[in-house]
């Protein structure tokens, strides 16, 4: 998959739609997981990304979007905010 560009390039403008990454069962080696993933920002530059693994027999699409997805946007934004006030060097 990774090396079909268009497939990259569809996957890359709908993360960035939806605002975070989620993977569904569709790597072939991994299968039985659910993985979201939100980027940690400094200004618009993602300098990290954080990322949430269930198993697909316990969590369904919806649980995922209206329980996890927010917890960990959240999250994501705390870490972005702690790490641009964060003094560098």
């Amino acid at each position: 998959m990774a090396r079909d560009s268009g497939y990259v390039k569809r996957v890359i403008r709908e993360t960035r739609r939806r605002g975070y990454a989620m993977n569904r069962g569709e790597w072939a080696s991994e299968s039985s997981v659910t993985a979201i993933g939100f980027p940690i920002r400094i200004g618009e530059h993602a300098i990290g990304a954080i990322n949430l693994v269930l198993q697909n027999n316990v969590v369904s699409d919806r649980e995922v979007a209206t329980r996890y997805v927010p917890l960990l946007r959240q999250l994501a934004d705390d870490i972005s905010e702690a790490t641009s006030s964060a003094p560098r060097g």
